[in-house]
């Protein structure tokens, strides 16, 4: 990583910060001394008080673990991970969405037979009302 403000690498050693008003990542002592004197980002001129800078954690494993996962055989093993694990989460998705169907099926069914049952029971209804009807006029 290079400091936005000197555009030099920041070494392991030395906090490196982010300001919130430009986004840039910072080494905290160059951007501290230019906060103490302008008070501003340098990127953006917008007003930044030391207690906004945002610390960046340093990389599990320390720099070398950046350089160790450089190669081909370290991205392969991190794509294949990846893609095992996309590769598994959409089994499980598909796993829900197959249940989910078969929840929305049966769900369905029963809304269907409901419905009958009440057509059939107002048929009945009706017809016993116009049967009512007719004795009570003859």
């Amino acid at each position: 990583m290079n400091c936005a403000l000197s555009n030099e690498p920041i070494p392991p050693s030395v906090a490196a910060v982010v300001s919130p008003r430009s986004g840039r990542v910072f080494a905290r002592p160059a951007l501290e001394a230019h906060l103490r004197e302008h008070g501003r980002d340098p990127i953006t001129d917008e007003e930044l008080a030391l207690d906004e800078l945002v610390e960046i954690a340093p990389a599990a494993g320390g720099a070398g673990a950046a350089v160790a996962g450089a190669g081909l055989p370290a991205l392969l093993r991190g794509f294949t991970s990846e893609y095992d694990a996309v590769a598994l989460q959409n089994f499980q998705l598909r796993l829900e969405l197959e249940k989910t169907r078969r929840e929305l099926a049966s769900t369905l069914y029963m809304h269907d037979a409901a419905v009958r049952v009440a057509a059939r029971v107002k048929g009945e209804r009706d017809a016993a009302v116009a049967q009512a009807a007719q004795l009570r006029g003859a």
